[in-house]
Parts: structure tokens; C-alpha cells; sequence
């Protein structure tokens, strides 16, 4: 989705500037803690920063590069970094909704949208 959108406003993927190739992370489903698969950072002429942002409840969370980090936007990464998302949500119920992953070193530009749907292991 992120290169079509790309395309349509004039922009280009993987140029060696700061928008990296298509990004798009798979939809987050679990139980108390729910993560996608881990994707690859390629395309960049040097380092960016990216944002994220979780519509609904949850805590969310990333890996990069194998460590563990409470989401703060924005953060550094680069070529060959890896980068999968994570939510948690531990009491009875769930959590649910969208996470908008953005470019602030292009203006904000949406990298990707996926959707996440996380039960507490004490719902029924």
C-alpha cells in the first residue's frame, strides 16, 4: 500500500534519500501479547526517524534489531535494521484497532497501516 500511496503524491520508494523501500508489516493478532512478523529496513540514503501510533487500547511496543523498546516516537533507524511491532494487553477483555507507522523524517509520510486484535488470557 505504502508505494502505490507514494506514487500517487509524487514520491518515490527506496532512492537512497529518507523513504525507504515498501513497508507492510502483517496484522497483530494474540493473546496477552501479540507481535508481526520482523521486517527489514532497506533503501535509505542514512538514517531516519519513524513514529508510531496505536488507535485503541493496548501498550504498544517495538523490536528493533532484537531489543524490546515501550513505543516512543520518534526513533532512529537505518539500513538493515529489523523492526517488527508489538501490543500487549494482559486483564480480561481485549484490545483492538489500527497502528499508523510514519515517516518524520519525510514530513509524516504513512509508511504502512495494520490492525490489532489482542485478548487478555482472563477474558471468556
Amino acid at each position: 500500500m505504502s508505494g502505490a500511496l507514494l506514487s500517487l503524491i509524487g514520491g518515490t520508494t527506496g532512492t537512497g534519500g529518507v523513504v525507504p523501500d515498501a513497508l507492510s508489516w502483517a496484522n497483530i493478532v494474540g493473546e496477552d501479547v501479540g507481535e508481526n512478523a520482523t521486517l527489514t529496513i532497506s533503501g535509505l540514503g542514512g538514517t531516519i526517524n519513524i513514529a508510531a501510533s496505536i488507535s485503541g487500547t493496548g501498550a504498544l511496543s517495538y523490536n528493533l534489531n532484537g531489543s524490546y523498546v515501550p513505543n516512543a516516537d520518534p526513533f532512529a533507524v537505518s539500513n538493515g535494521d529489523t523492526l517488527s511491532w508489538l501490543v500487549a494487553h494482559f486483564p480480561a477483555g481485549r484490545s483492538a484497532g489500527t497502528i499508523t507507522v510514519t515517516n518524520a523524517s519525510d514530513g509524516d509520510t504513512v509508511l504502512d497501516t495494520f490492525t490489532y486484535v489482542v485478548i487478555g488470557s482472563g477474558a471468556e
